[in-house]
């Protein structure tokens, strides 16, 4: 059968997974690496690492954000004669203390909300709603939709969507809340980063599309969290991930009846759902290939096109970079989105198998396939039963079905 230590985890095709050699997983293969992500956000939880899937769809129905719209982008800087400092104390109508409430560009969520007023009075005026209005937004941009790793730091460019709220619901918030997540959970998978930041609400419901993993999860996890068991819930985790059988994948979570249920502002935007290009948040382009997910969408799965890596791009951010014009370094993608319905994904609707033969071996080469080494190991003794229930079936059907009540024992 072979020793565990002799099985690649994946992937043997290095084509898709580009930094596989810096992925935690990698990590987890050696050394059996039992950290934890911490959740960066305004009230901080701890998360284990999650599956990524395509979460368009997700961000529009459970969250009402736009995923239609005018691309998150924008060439506002500071002029020579100001500075991030001053653009704000224009917006806000006080300094911010550079020492006390920013750290270099960015300023302290506190900051904003000692700006606000403590309660509205009974006649409040137009403009005082107005402004009570940015400071709820400033503090949902930096504390929910775009937090970053520096614990209630806000950086005064996303100001320019939200400072005029007559024109703040033309972009396409969902889009580029993807692409920022899309980029955080890129950076997380790194071996040496602990914390996750971003938009993570999205992620969290994947769990429930586990199915029967889902609820043996919630039933062995109650009580047993991973502080109080010392970490020991994660090689559980990983070993049931490893063993996750087809049937146990939930593809389209919304039946018909959760579909007819919803408001009808959580499905503006469907038509671009199946949208194939780059998502822009400022300084960030991301891909989202809905080709690489056709059955979330109903569709037959297929192998999906290339996508051009570029590690310059990927490693862009804002450091340093306050005087870039976004617009004109990311005009190509900027394009792309614009002619967004031209680049929709169309498939074959799933009558029969949902993907086509050539796919699960293509995918196969191209993933990460064992998490950890009981994972192999389960696997191997789970090939070893099968076997021998289908060279038994017929001329030893006793054995064979007690091949099979191993197989399930062991699953």
């Amino acid at each position: 059968m072979g020793k565990c230590s002799d099985v690649h985890p994946g992937p043997v095709n290095l084509n898709l997974l580009h930094l596989q050699h810096t992925h935690r997983s990698l990590d987890i293969w050696r050394l059996g690496g039992d950290g934890m992500l911490k959740c960066r956000r305004k009230n901080p939880n701890n998360e284990d690492d999650l599956p990524p899937l395509d979460l368009r769809m997700d961000v529009g129905v459970l969250f009402g954000l736009p995923v239609d719209g005018d691309a998150v982008i924008s060439d506002v800087t500071p002029s020579p004669d100001m500075s991030w400092r001053s653009y704000v104390a224009e917006l806000f109508g006080r300094d911010p203390d550079p020492k006390r409430d920013m750290n270099g560009s960015r300023v302290r969520l506190s900051f904003i909300a000692s700006c606000a007023l403590a309660r509205l009075p009974q006649d409040v005026s137009a403009d005082d709603i107005q402004f009570q209005v940015l400071c709820y937004l400033v503090h949902l941009f930096g504390g929910v939709l775009f937090t970053d790793h520096s614990g209630g730091l806000f950086h005064p460019i996303f100001l320019h969507f939200i400072r005029d709220l007559d024109s703040c619901g033309d972009y396409a918030y969902g889009a580029a809340v993807l692409a920022y997540l899309y980029r955080e959970l890129c950076k997380t998978s790194k071996m040496d980063v602990d914390e996750v930041a971003g938009f993570i609400n999205p992620q969290i419901g994947i769990w429930k599309r586990l199915n029967e993993l889902h609820m043996i999860l919630n039933g062995y996890l109650h009580g047993h969290s991973y502080t109080s068991t010392g970490g020991r819930t994660l090689p559980v985790f990983r070993t049931l991930l490893d063993g996750l059988g087809p049937s146990q994948f939930v593809w389209q979570p919304y039946s018909l009846g959760i579909i007819f249920d919803l408001l009808a502002y959580c499905f503006i935007g469907e038509h671009v759902w199946c949208y194939c290009g780059p998502l822009i948040c400022i300084f960030i382009v991301e891909f989202h290939c809905p080709d690489r997910v056709a059955r979330q969408f109903g569709l037959v799965q297929s192998i999906p096109v290339d996508v051009v890596y570029s590690e310059a791009e990927h490693n862009t951010n804002l450091r340093g970079n306050d005087k870039i014009r976004w617009i004109q370094k990311h005009a190509a993608s900027k394009s792309i989105w614009a002619q967004r319905l031209d680049h929709l994904f169309v498939g074959d609707v799933i009558v029969a198998e949902s993907a086509v033969p050539e796919y699960h071996p293509w995918y196969l080469e191209r993933t990460v396939r064992f998490i950890s080494r009981v994972g192999v190991f389960n696997h191997r003794i789970d090939l070893m039963f099968r076997q021998i229930s289908e060279r038994t079936q017929v001329v030893l059907p006793d054995v064979s079905s007690f091949a099979d009540h191993c197989r399930d024992f062991v699953s």
